[in-house]
């Protein structure tokens, strides 16, 4: 595939990047998910000592948010 075939003219002879490969869709998709499971877990665990293991423990977060 040559640079030509991956860009698209547009108005006043820029170029635009090629669309989205469902490559790259899986590696927005997964950013955004870590982020959101970033954000819940700074949420609930604010200002609170966590344990590594064990219930009500930050392992015990990872299992669940791994579905």
């Amino acid at each position: 595939m040559s640079a030509k075939d991956r860009v698209r003219p547009t108005f006043g002879g820029l170029s635009a990047p090629a669309r989205l490969t469902v490559e790259g869709a899986g590696i927005v998709v997964g950013a955004v998910a870590f982020v959101l499971a970033g954000v819940v877990a700074l949420l609930l665990f604010w200002g609170h000592t966590l344990p590594i293991a064990g219930p009500n423990s930050v392992g015990q977060f990872v299992a669940i948010a791994a579905g």
